[in-house]
């Protein structure tokens, strides 16, 4: 029996240095708490031979995403391991508070959980009025612009500079960088 556990763990061991480990590997590795963390880990070297990465030992090992500008923890970021994308520290007073999504500082009272988009090089964010249908709730970004359309006229079209009803205008899809985001929470 103890030659067979010695070999499972000689299998996940394999596995994680192979495929990378991830907590949703569980059932790979037969255990409930993740992948086991490689013996050297903590010595400050990131040892790929000895079965580290960025998801089993983010102590020792950067992430390879490190420095995108955004703080992903799918890819074993930490403000530990990689400071330059996950330790943003909010210090205008218009824009207090941190959204992980973005890496960016937004105005008080922000949900950080609402849609996100990029319109013109400018990245906004739905807002509460929108996501519970009080404001206009279809976001539409065409050629740089950004287009608010009420829920009865969703979509924006570049050729009648209208909104019009879903699906009215088949060139917006193309023609449109954005040509529907739904602001209203699911």
């Amino acid at each position: 029996m103890r030659s067979f556990n010695k070999m499972m763990v000689l299998v996940c061991l394999t596995a994680a240095f192979t495929f990378g480990c991830t907590p949703a590997d569980d059932s790979n590795c037969g255990m409930t708490g993740g992948c086991p963390m490689p013996e050297n880990c903590g010595d400050d070297a990131c040892q790929a031979s000895e079965g580290e990465n960025a998801q089993n030992c983010p102590m020792d090992c950067i992430a390879s995403t490190c420095g995108d500008g955004t703080c992903s923890a799918a890819d074993g970021e930490t403000s530990s391991n990689c400071e330059a994308d996950c330790n943003v520290t909010c210090l205008q007073a218009d824009k207090p508070v941190y959204c992980a999504d973005t890496n960016s500082c937004w105005p008080a009272n922000t949900d950080c959980q609402l849609p996100s988009y990029e319109c013109g090089g400018q990245v906004g964010r739905c807002t509460e009025g929108q996501a519970a249908n009080y404001d206009d709730s279809q976001v539409s970004c065409c050629g740089g612009v950004y287009h608010d359309c009420p829920i009865e006229r969703p979509q924006w079209c570049p050729e009648s500079s209208a909104c019009v009803l879903d699906g009215a205008c088949p060139s917006a899809a193309t023609d449109c960088e954005l040509p529907r985001l739904d602001c209203q929470a699911p």
